[in-house]
């Protein structure tokens, strides 16, 4: 069970827990090939071992070497694969998936 840090929400059934965050972390799946990523997927930034951005595609070079990501209350980011990042994606059937 993941407990929220700062509120002490916790979420034993999968959901979001109140700071947005996946209650569990093994729900993201890197995302290996960004070409494969497509406009309007909701997706996840990752530096330094805890997911810390969600947001969705707006678009993403035909190579997979950037993404631009609208960010939730935020405005639009480009992202390169040098960033030194990761980027997720949730899994909708609630068992970890291979990486894409």
């Amino acid at each position: 069970m993941h407990q929220d840090s700062q509120n002490g929400n916790a979420a034993s059934d999968g959901s979001i827990a109140a700071t947005g965050y996946p209650a569990f972390q093994d729900e993201l799946i890197p995302v290996r090939d960004w070409a494969h990523l497509d406009s309007g997927q909701i997706v996840w930034t990752r530096k330094a071992g805890w997911p810390d951005t969600r947001g969705r595609i707006d678009q993403v070079t035909p190579d997979g070497a950037m993404a631009w990501i609208v960010s939730d209350g935020a405005s639009r980011r480009l992202y390169h694969r040098s960033d030194q990042l990761e980027l997720l994606i949730e899994d909708d059937h609630g068992s970890p998936q291979h990486p894409i």
